[in-house]
């Protein structure tokens, strides 16, 4: 997984993933500091965060977790249980997750509203084969969030 994080004055690729592999620390990731590795995944988003940019890791069937800019607060938010079923391919799943949650930023939602959306649109993307066939439209992604979730759609 690479992250890009933003910091003064250029943006720099960072790959907590193969730090943490080369490290020998557990799967759950962590914060790089200085070489070394503590934490885990909601550390090493915190610790990018913290730079200013908005960090969004996600999880796979566990979902998605971002941090705030200036690395404030973490947030998390699972796969709708209306949107977990049988998963016949993956491609695509993190295009749609990323689709799903920057409409939500983009439109200005609070930010756990906006990883549920790209965890709903990254899971529903996983129902047949291929990166695209199985993308769903914005409605469909709104009603797997549950009742008044349409209400979110600006105006």
């Amino acid at each position: 997984m690479r992250i890009a994080a933003t910091a003064a004055p250029a943006t720099r690729p960072v790959d907590p993933t193969g730090a943490v592999a080369e490290s020998g620390a557990g799967a759950e990731g962590g914060a790089v500091a200085n070489g070394a590795v503590t934490g885990g995944v909601e550390a090493a988003a915190g610790a990018l965060a913290a730079a200013g940019p908005l960090v969004a890791v996600k999880l796979g069937a566990a979902g998605a977790l971002a941090a705030a800019p200036g690395g404030r607060r973490t947030v998390r938010a699972a796969v709708p249980p209306a949107a977990a079923g049988t998963v016949a391919d993956t491609t695509g799943a993190g295009d749609s997750f990323d689709a799903g949650f920057l409409y939500g930023h983009l439109s200005g939602w609070p930010l756990d509203r906006s990883l549920a959306l790209g965890c709903a649109c990254g899971a529903l993307s996983t129902r047949a084969a291929g990166g695209t066939a199985a993308q769903p439209t914005l409605d469909e992604a709104l009603r797997t969030l549950g009742t008044g979730a349409a209400g979110l759609r600006p105006g």
